[in-house]
C-alpha cells in the first residue's frame, strides 16, 4: 500500500495477455470460432477470463483479457485479494503518482544523467560531456531538460521546507 492506503501497480500480482502468448499458453481461436475464456484460481476462487483477439497492424493476432468487472479489454489483470480485475476495477495507483515535486525533479534529473553517461551516475559530480555521436543541439536540449528538472527540485525542496517552518511555528 501506498501514503493514502490505495495499493499501487508495482506491489500487485498480475498476469499479462501478451507474456503468455509469447509463452505458447494462449493460442488464437481458428478461424470463425468464438472467443473463449480460461479458468483461473487464485485463492481456492475460480474465475472465468475471457480472452479476445484483436488482428495485428501486420498480420497476425493480438490477445486481450476482457476485465470481469467492467469488460474493459486490458492486457494486464491484476490480483487483489483473490480477484482478477483491471487496474481501474481495483483503484490502483501507480508509485510515481505518490512522489514529492522535489522527488520527481531529481528522478528525472538523474535519468538525463545516466542517459548521458557511461552507466556512471555521480549525482553531485560534475555534468555529463556530450557523447561522441550525439548532435550538439540534441545534447543543448538535454542539459536544458536536466537543469529545469533540477530547479523543479529545489523549489519542491523549498515549498516543503517553508510548510515544515510553518508547520512548527504554529506548535510553539
Amino acid at each position: 500500500r501506498a501514503g493514502g492506503g490505495k495499493y499501487c501497480v508495482e506491489g500487485c500480482r498480475f498476469v499479462d495477455a501478451l507474456n503468455l502468448r509469447r509463452k505458447g499458453y494462449l493460442q488464437p481461436p481458428a478461424p470463425g470460432k468464438p472467443s473463449y475464456a480460461i479458468t483461473a484460481n487464485c485463492g481456492g476462487r475460480e474465475q472465468h477470463i475471457t480472452v479476445v483477439w484483436t488482428p495485428g497492424r501486420f498480420g497476425g493476432k493480438r490477445p486481450w483479457f476482457q476485465c470481469g468487472c467492467c469488460g474493459r479489454r486490458v492486457v494486464r489483470l491484476y490480483i487483489v485479494q483473490a480477484v482478477f480485475a483491471c487496474r481501474h476495477c481495483h483503484r490502483l495507483g501507480h508509485a510515481s503518482q505518490l512522489e514529492t515535486p522535489h522527488e520527481r525533479g531529481t528522478g528525472r534529473a538523474r535519468r538525463i544523467r545516466m542517459r548521458l553517461s557511461d552507466g556512471t551516475d555521480d549525482p553531485y559530480g560534475e555534468f555529463p560531456s556530450r557523447p561522441r555521436f550525439m548532435r550538439r543541439t540534441t545534447y543543448e536540449r538535454w542539459h536544458r531538460a536536466h537543469d529545469d528538472a533540477e530547479e523543479r527540485s529545489a523549489m519542491g525542496l523549498m515549498n516543503f521546507a517553508e510548510r515544515l517552518g510553518r508547520r512548527t511555528s504554529r506548535r510553539a
